[in-house]
């Protein structure tokens, strides 16, 4: 099932690139000062692994009345949920953000907190959600090429 997986993620990261997509592939060469962090997942319906586009986010806006950007969640059952609800590809990307980068882009204008609604009304998603404001993807982008956030893999 990995071998699967891993098959599967090198045929997607070889698309992008003939696309033009940027991929990035987890560094062993970033600064390690600061060696913790933890792992995101962002549902989407296409692979957007490369830089932030303030452009393409606010024609992208989702259904769900949030303000444009990028939203990453804690539990990966919460990404899935709403990589389903995004079209018809959906996959769902794995980021792992540093302690120094999550610091930062908190500093530009993003929100760590609690997923708004719930699957059904009378349950909660699990988990948090991390808020990037369109403002802040100028910080996010560059954690991207130095290797504070890393984009680990697509799950579809």
């Amino acid at each position: 099932m990995l071998e699967d997986f891993l098959a599967g993620l090198a045929t997607q990261a070889a698309a992008a690139v003939d696309a033009g997509v940027l991929v990035l592939a987890p560094s062993t060469t970033a600064t390690q000062d600061d060696d913790s962090g933890q792992v995101f997942y962002h549902g989407t319906s296409s692979f957007l692994g490369g830089p932030r586009d303030a452009e393409v986010a606010a024609a992208n806006s989702n259904n769900y009345g949030s303000p444009p950007g990028f939203y990453l969640a804690t539990d990966p059952a919460t990404a899935v949920h709403f990589a389903a609800g995004a079209g018809n590809d959906p996959a769902v990307l794995q980021y792992y953000v540093t302690n120094t980068a999550l610091t930062g882009l908190q500093q530009a204008g993003a929100v760590l907190g609690p997923v708004p609604g719930g699957p059904t009304s009378t349950m909660a998603f699990p988990g948090q959600q991390l808020y990037v404001p369109i403002t802040a993807f100028p910080a996010f982008n560059g954690y991207l090429l130095n290797g504070r956030i890393i984009l680990m893999g697509i799950h579809q």
